[in-house]
């Protein structure tokens, strides 16, 4: 919640919008918040928001859900009361890029829309080595070099 809250004062900043014009902007998808709901949620009173609110909120702003959800830079992130990660690795587990460390992968990847496999094997070198250098901690040209490596053991080619 601190995230969301955060992000949305700062986003309602940045276009100049009162707490009130915030709250009109969400009546026009179907959410009725005033000036105190919006003021409750940025100074941490109000402790929770519904799906639908965080949709709307993110229509509202103009923004992805995500960029809501998890911060836009790299620091730790509490996922639950028991797990931290990088919010980096948060960010691609909620777009439903890459699974968390420990997740079991296999898994993860089945369960996703047909549209989502074929973007996932439609991704170029780069994005693919980026994902990799995230997911494991390493620089970018080691993810490619992990990716490299990979076609050497299946056989395939590296140009």
């Amino acid at each position: 919640m601190a995230s969301i809250a955060q992000r949305v004062k700062e986003l309602r900043g940045r276009r100049g919008w009162t707490a009130a014009q915030l709250g009109k902007a969400l009546d026009k998808h179907g959410i009725r918040w005033d000036r105190f709901t919006v003021a409750n949620l940025e100074n941490g009173k109000r402790q929770n928001v519904t799906v639908q609110e965080l949709f709307a909120l993110a229509l509202a702003l103009d923004v992805s859900p995500t960029s809501l959800l998890v911060p836009l830079d790299d620091r730790p992130y509490q996922v639950t009361p028991t797990r931290t990660e990088n919010s980096d690795m948060v960010r691609a587990w909620v777009r439903g890029e890459d699974p968390l460390p420990g997740t079991d992968e296999r898994t993860y990847r089945a369960e996703v829309s047909l549209a989502d496999l074929h973007r996932a094997h439609t991704t170029t070198l780069e994005e693919q080595a980026a994902r990799i250098a995230r997911m494991k901690g390493i620089t970018l040209s080691d993810g490619f070099r992990e990716i490299a490596d990979r076609l050497d053991q299946e056989g395939g080619s590296r140009g």
